[in-house]
């Protein structure tokens, strides 16, 4: 076994692009009807969860009305207003899940004594990671940008982007557990 974290190994873009469609499939077929706000990834990037939430203009509009007002993190703002940037308060809060096995028993083994260790991402980039510097921040960092680039990879394609009923305001977005990482964006929709 290498001494390296290797995403490749996890086939971490296939299991999240296989997990975006599955919440997505399953969502268009019980909820036709539902229009959608939002669809993110909720990430721990430490613990090795992965969970894609789904979020409806109506509670999207409720969580803005509520927290809004007092500049709350979870309520983030762009050119097309605020809007409920935390999947944990989603409507529909990690409809489906992706729990890689032994993501965490690899991680404690590279970083025992020291708590470094060498992430390779889907690139074949090295990424030093010192969790004892840096915390848990140190691995949401890149693991954030797999997502990012992930979803973004995933909402350009139209035969899965033409599953939901995309609201008037639709956005897709990531965000790991108890981070500062964390990006909503309104998509260009792609026709089927």
């Amino acid at each position: 076994m290498s001494d390296v974290f290797d995403l490749v190994a996890f086939e971490f873009e296939y299991r999240v692009l296989d997990l975006l469609d599955r919440a997505v499939s399953r969502f268009a077929r019980d909820y036709p009807k539902q229009s959608v706000s939002a669809v993110a990834i909720y990430g721990e990037g430490y613990y090795g969860g992965f969970h894609v939430s789904i979020d409806t203009p109506e509670n999207d509009a409720k969580m803005v009305a509520k927290w809004g007002p007092r500049g709350e993190p979870w309520i983030g703002q762009d050119h097309r207003g605020q809007y409920n940037n935390s999947p944990a308060d989603f409507t529909f809060h990690a409809f489906d899940s992706w729990y890689p096995k032994g993501w965490l028993d690899r991680i404690d083994a590279l970083t025992e004594g020291n708590g470094v260790m060498t992430l390779k991402n889907s690139r074949g980039s090295a990424i030093q990671i010192d969790l004892n510097s840096d915390g848990d921040e140190a691995i949401n960092e890149p693991i954030f940008e797999e997502l990012t680039t992930v979803l973004v990879k995933f909402g350009s394609q139209a035969e899965s982007m033409a599953k939901i009923k995309a609201a008037a305001t639709f956005r897709l977005g990531v965000r790991m557990q108890d981070s500062q990482c964390v990006n909503f964006w309104s998509p260009a929709i792609p026709s089927a």
